[in-house]
């Protein structure tokens, strides 16, 4: 009795034992079937080469931003930019350092650049600018997949790369940390910010600054200019006062002057390295053809807040500033990157004026 008590025993024992090591052995199996099916991804199916029409975009965006990018920022292309060029199934990672493992298989290299490849599930249309593993970089889907031209393209990668040159400046981005703002746990706060843009008022006072702004682009008359400019800036504190007594606090208003500055500056750029390389550019491939698409969205400045709406407005507001400092400041970029905001830098420049203005009487 005793021993078949003690066999019982031991039996159950053999038992919970093989039932730890079925266990383990299927954790095991999943482990490795998970390895298997990422390596097979990106080892065992072969990733493929670009094609030659992705090879032309991406060498002649590079091309334009290292060659003419100092006319528009100095020191702009100094730095690396960091570019996920993507397809349906596979995204390309240029100019990554080393250390990044998760770049996938080195495939080739496009010039100088080394160029890594992997599979990809997420078929999304993506134009950003983002932080990869702490590293700001620009990811930009295909032509293709983006439905643009191949020159609209690369006029896109441009502003994306403006954008990266942004992000390297550590004073402008701890100018944009202390603005306090963060509206979620990631980047996406840029776009989700819950800013009042049906608010009737403030699309007129924005429709009276784009139209102010366009004005003075357009003419050459600097007394008339110096009026507008005045009246501007009176505009701009109607502006910010009424943000913040509608709403309670400065919040709106931070985030409006700062996506002009942050935007506005990327889209200044974005037209003056198309004017660029329309006029003075020579494109690598006789399969580029640059043509004429800034006038037009110049004309888009008088109607903001009007003809266009939610965060747009703050596209086109903030490239009419810097058009417009470009006109009565020159200097004004040496200013950019550590105030920050366009409305600062054009309240300085404005005071620059009358302060040389004094000199000459």
């Amino acid at each position: 009795m005793e021993k078949r008590k003690r066999n019982q025993k031991n039996n159950k024992k053999v038992t919970k034992k093989r039932n730890r090591l079925t266990i383990k052995t299927i954790l095991l199996i999943v482990f490795l079937f998970q390895i298997g099916l990422v390596y097979s991804q990106n080892q065992i199916v072969k990733i493929p080469k670009l094609q030659q029409e992705d090879v032309v975009v991406i060498t002649e965006a590079f091309n334009l931003w290292k060659t003419k990018g100092e006319q528009v920022w100095e020191g702009w292309t100094k730095i690396n930019i960091p570019f996920i060029y993507r397809k349906e199934n596979y995204e390309y990672w240029i100019n990554f350092p080393s250390s990044i493992k998760e770049k996938g298989k080195f495939i080739e290299k496009i010039q100088n650049m080394d160029v890594y490849g992997k599979a990809i599930e997420n078929k999304n249309v993506i134009a950003a600018s983002k932080d990869i593993y702490n590293i700001s970089a620009v990811v930009l889907s295909s032509p293709k997949i983006s439905e643009m031209t191949k020159e609209e393209w690369i006029i896109t990668a441009i502003h994306e790369m403006f954008h990266v040159f942004q992000s390297s400046n550590k004073t402008y981005q701890n100018k944009i940390k202390n603005l306090d703002l963060a509206y979620g746990n990631d980047a996406s706060w840029m776009l989700n910010y819950p800013f009042p843009y049906q608010d009737t008022s403030l699309k007129t006072i924005s429709h009276m600054q784009g139209y102010l702004l366009y004005k003075v682009y357009q003419s050459d008359d600097f007394k008339e200019n110096m009026y507008d400019c005045f009246l501007l800036k009176d505009i701009l504190s109607l502006y910010k006062n009424d943000i913040i007594q509608k709403y309670g606090n400065d919040g709106n208003y931070k985030y409006s002057n700062f996506q002009q500055s942050v935007e506005g500056g990327a889209k200044y750029t974005e037209l003056k390295m198309a004017e660029i390389a329309v006029t003075n550019y020579k494109p690598l491939s006789s399969d580029i053809h640059f043509t004429d698409i800034y006038t037009n969205q110049i004309n888009v400045i008088r109607h903001c807040g009007k003809g266009t709406g939610g965060r747009l407005t703050f596209y086109y507001l903030g490239l009419a500033k810097c058009l417009v400092l470009d006109k009565i400041n020159p200097e004004w970029k040496k200013n950019y990157f550590n105030t920050a905001w366009l409305d600062e830098i054009f309240d300085m420049s404005l005071n620059q004026i009358m302060e040389k203005q004094k000199d000459l009487k």
